[in-house]
Parts: structure tokens; sequence; C-alpha cells
């Protein structure tokens, strides 16, 4: 009996040790899977890359940029053609009043000349004068032809 205990202690052994292979072998093996299912999963999922812009969003900056300082030329233009309609304006206000200013001076020229005339005549106006003069004297003071 002590032989058959002890080949069942022998047998018992070597059935725990197996198991116990067995259980590392399929430890091994399930992890061994886990690992090479995740290290799959691992390729299928590209990896982050650093922040670099793509190309199509560096595209987009520069148009966005080309963009800003485009408006910036168009408002600097606009801004620059307000300055010189308003220019314009003033230059043309300039000349307006400088042209009344000459034309009240020419007015009042005129006037005084007018005036000077008035108090003063030429030689042919005096002469003319004369002329009409004796022509009406002649008829005021004509006496009636038929009364003697």
């Amino acid at each position: 009996m002590q032989n058959a205990s002890h080949i069942s202690q022998v047998v018992h052994a070597r059935t725990a040790a197996a198991a116990r292979s067995l259980f590392a072998l399929g430890s091994g093996l399930v992890l061994a899977c886990v690992m090479a299912a995740s290290g799959a999963q691992a390729q299928e999922t590209p990896q982050p890359r650093p922040e670099r812009p793509q190309p199509q969003r560096e595209v987009q900056q520069r148009e966005a940029q080309r963009d800003l300082q485009r408006e910036m030329q168009r408002q600097e233009m606009h801004r620059q053609e307000q300055a010189r309609q308003e220019m314009q304006r003033e230059q043309r206000a300039y000349e307006e009043q400088q042209r009344r200013i000459l034309q009240a001076q020419q007015e009042q020229q005129e006037q005084q000349e007018g005036q000077r005339r008035h108090g003063r005549m030429t030689a042919d106006e005096r002469s003319e004068l004369r002329r009409q003069i004796n022509e009406a004297n002649q008829d005021i003071y004509a006496r009636p032809r038929g009364r003697r």
C-alpha cells in the first residue's frame, strides 16, 4: 500500500507539475495573444503626429493672410482716394473764393470808373453834348414863323 500511496503521490505530483506547466504555458499563450492583438491594434491606429500644420491648413493660412493684406491695401487706397477728393473739393472751393474776390474787385473798379465818367467827360463826349444842346436850343427857342 505504501507503493500505491507512493505512486499516487508521484502521479499527483506529476499531474500538478503538468498542470502548473500547462497553466504557465496557457498563461504565456494568453499573454502572447493579448500582446499580439494589442500590437495589431496599435498598428491599425495611427500614432499621433507632432502638431505640424497640414499643407491644406498652411495654404488656407496663406490665403487668409493674402486676403487680409488685400483688404488692408483696399482700405488704404480708399482712404487715399477720399483724401484726394477732399483736396480737390478744397481746391475748387479756394478757386471759387478767388473768382468771387476777383469779380467783386472788377465790379468795384467798374463802379469807380462809372462815377468818374459821370464827373468828367472826354473831349468827344463834350462836343457831342454841345451839338445835342445846340439842336435842342434851336428847337426850343425857335420863333414860331407864323406869329410876328
